[in-house]
């Protein structure tokens, strides 16, 4: 699906289509922000959703020059184009009941246009743009107004102003939607998709929004009438130039120390060479693709990893870099030239990162071997930074891993080769496919050239699908990742704990109606925490996880018919 320019007229003798032009006498459009409080109207410039308007409109002028510029404040409410006044303002009651915002409607973009002197192209005679106020506007909506990232119910105000904005440069609806069904595992719709999904960031440009858009702002050579000009775009526009995947993939080694500057502040993504949602993470749960940027590497021939430092790393705007779950994600393909767009194998690895310093070596490698590597920002996380490439020798191969029921358990075992210098295995256990935490671990059984087997029990697994995956740990705190495996189980305990991940505090259930006798928390190795007599004989009690440090825990009650056990996560 392409942004489609909009309004294209079918006026005699030929169609006629909107275009942009020298509306303020500097060479674009001026926008105003009204201030008034008038007919239940809100002062734009003092209000929440002024920064994220800021951050939208900074987006469009540094990825295409669009040369729409801020002329100030105004006590203006009527729409009016063409009067040189582009409004930008919260709803209000100012041009009638028929133009206060209807339920469901997150804001608007009004624009309208002229011809003349037989000119085969219409003006673009200006824009206003109306966004939802609560008490004024119909129904009800809750906004996320950023920088962090969105959740839950939430819809990303940043994200509805950067779509009003393509309107108000001639960009049209088009129909290409989320992907998934259920967060966090949804990949958001296109800039300029009709609908918006709740609780995702799509807060930079897509490839048809952003190849539309620089269409409609770069000069075309246009005659119009009476002197008019085209718009004439603002300078310092920033592309990053990985922003595809290569044409041309390397033949010999990757350097050590080669490294490669990535700016996915000024990246997109696109679907037509993106790979699919369900293949960035190496569990296969889908995920967000918002802004991604290549490269590739190549293996010597004596089979290396490879390990990468990350310098220089900062984010836009600077506060994003404390949001929770910001950071940049990297998937690595093994594959001899671009894949098609939505036809990608699985990756063999994925790391994160979210400052500087090293990242976790991707070992198991094929030598002399191409790997493609997608850099994307994890929930729409506009993060720039240096990455520099470091072969080393493999310390450590997996040969295998599997995860596999075993009555109510889960049983794991994995083999490894060239074990040296290691310290010990985690074992890893995420609900979500990319969030783990270690549930237990395991010994080295010492240096070994030969073939190593383990194993782990987790007799207490969620009820659902278990992600799980093995880290080993050098004695010099280099880590090693196995795959992903997923497992479906189904607890056969009838105690209920909610929510799990917990925060602050965890509610409990007693199975069949009983209420708890006494709740004890241990940890994961069996320690015991705290236990608490309970004498209110409630069917649901809570406890205070405030000062637990985050990781995995066991919950035991005790009822009048036994003791049940259960794991939970404090995050």
């Amino acid at each position: 699906s392409w942004a489609m320019l909009t309004q294209v007229s079918s006026q005699s003798p030929s169609n006629l289509m909107y275009s942009l032009f020298n509306d303020n006498g500097t060479g674009g459009y001026s926008y105003y922000y009204s201030t008034s409080t008038a007919n239940s109207g809100a002062d734009f410039s003092t209000s929440v959703q002024e920064a994220p308007f800021r951050r939208a409109i900074s987006t469009w002028r540094e990825l295409t020059g669009l040369n729409f510029t801020y002329g100030g404040v105004t006590s203006i409410q009527q729409l009016n184009l063409g009067d040189g006044i582009n409004l930008v303002m919260l709803d209000n009651t100012a041009n009638g009941p028929s133009f206060v915002l209807p339920a469901g409607v997150l804001a608007v973009c009004y624009s309208g246009g002229y011809t003349c002197n037989g000119s085969q192209w219409i003006l673009r005679a200006g824009f206003e743009i109306i966004i939802r106020n609560a008490g004024v506007s119909a129904g009800s909506a809750s906004f996320n107004n950023g920088p962090c990232f969105t959740t839950g119910s939430a819809i990303d105000m940043e994200s509805v102003i950067l779509h009003e904005l393509g309107h108000a440069l001639n960009l049209g609806h088009i129909i290409d939607s989320y992907k998934g069904i259920g967060l966090p595992n949804i990949d958001p719709q296109k800039v300029m998709n009709f609908a918006i999904v709740n609780g995702v960031d799509r807060r930079s440009p897509d490839w048809a929004a952003l190849a539309g858009a620089r269409y409609n702002v770069n000069p075309r050579g246009l005659t119009y009438c009476y002197g008019i000009t085209e718009m004439s775009p603002l300078p310092g526009v920033v592309n990053e130039p990985k922003d595809d995947c290569p044409l041309v993939f390397p033949s010999v080694p990757t350097a050590p120390n080669t490294s490669v500057g990535f700016d996915l502040d000024h990246a997109g993504s696109n679907r037509f060479s993106d790979p699919q949602y369900t293949r960035v993470l190496s569990s296969g749960a889908g995920t967000s693709i918002t802004n991604n940027a290549w490269y590739v590497f190549r293996t010597d021939g004596t089979g290396t990893s490879i390990s990468l430092a990350i310098s220089n790393y900062t984010t836009s705007p600077a506060t994003q870099a404390t949001c929770t779950d910001a950071g940049v994600e990297l998937s690595f393909y093994q594959v001899n030239s671009c894949p098609a767009g939505q036809a990608f194998p699985a990756p063999v690895a994925y790391r994160t990162f979210n400052a500087n310093g090293p990242v976790t070596a991707v070992t198991g490698l094929a030598p002399n071997s191409s790997y493609l590597m997608m850099a994307d920002g994890i929930y729409n996380t506009r993060a720039s930074f240096t990455m520099t490439y470091i072969a080393t020798v493999l310390p450590l191969r997996f040969l295998g891993f599997t995860a596999v029921k075993d009555g109510a358990a889960v049983r794991l075992d994995w083999q490894v080769a060239s074990e040296t210098g290691n310290d010990h295995f985690d074992v890893m256990l995420s609900r979500d496919g990319r969030d783990f935490t270690s549930i237990a671990t395991i010994p080295s059984k010492g240096d070994n050239e030969n073939v190593q087997d383990y194993s782990s029990l987790d007799r207490l697994p969620f009820s659902g699908v278990n992600y799980y995956r093995i880290r080993q740990v050098d004695k010099d705190g280099r880590e090693t990742f196995s795959k992903t495996q997923s497992v479906t189980a189904f607890g056969e305990t009838g105690l209920s704990i909610y929510p799990n991940p917990a925060h602050g505090k965890l509610f409990i259930r007693g199975s069949a109606g009983e209420a708890p006798l006494s709740v004890s928390l241990y940890t994961i190795t069996g320690n015991l925490i705290k236990r608490n007599e309970l004498r209110g004989m409630q069917l649901v009690n809570e406890v205070d996880l405030q000062g637990l440090p985050a990781g995995a825990y066991i919950v035991e009650v005790q009822t009048s018919s036994g003791v049940q056990q259960q794991r939970f996560i404090k995050e």
